[in-house]
């Protein structure tokens, strides 16, 4: 995709099964300016697809799905340590009482189940499917 203010193209990429990279792109001068690896662990299961944005292009989200467990992660334009992306994220299961992780995704599919889109600036709005109890979070 485009940022809103034109001045990066933010793709994600699938390694494998276990890894996703987010990558963003100057648009100017074609330069990496951001790589964020996602997933990546001996037992990770990633499926993740879409990134949203804000209004003015500035602050990114997305919904990532590892082994049963949605994580929300938002990010800017600045790439961080994996010590600041881990301290970062939020586990959507626990703040949902800790449901559990007993949702499957499609296999063929890259689609984690879960979405999430930028109310405003400062408020996302986040929706998960679990479904070992077809209830939508």
């Amino acid at each position: 995709m485009i940022s809103y203010d034109s001045t990066r193209a933010i793709c994600v990429s699938k390694a494998y099964d276990k890894e996703f990279w987010i990558s963003m792109f100057n648009l100017e001068s074609y330069e990496m300016t951001f790589n964020e690896k996602v997933g990546g662990e001996a037992n990770s299961y990633i499926k993740l697809k879409d990134i949203e944005q804000n209004e003015t292009g500035d602050q990114y989200a997305c919904i990532y799905f590892n082994d049963g467990i949605w994580i929300l992660r938002t990010f800017g334009k600045e790439e961080r340590t994996q010590e600041q992306i881990k301290n970062n994220e939020v586990v959507i299961n626990e703040l949902l009482g800790g449901i559990d992780n007993y949702t499957m995704v499609n296999e063929p599919f890259q689609d984690p189940f879960g979405t999430c889109c930028f109310v405003d600036d400062a408020m996302l709005y986040v929706n998960v499917f679990h479904n070992y109890t077809t209830t939508h979070y």
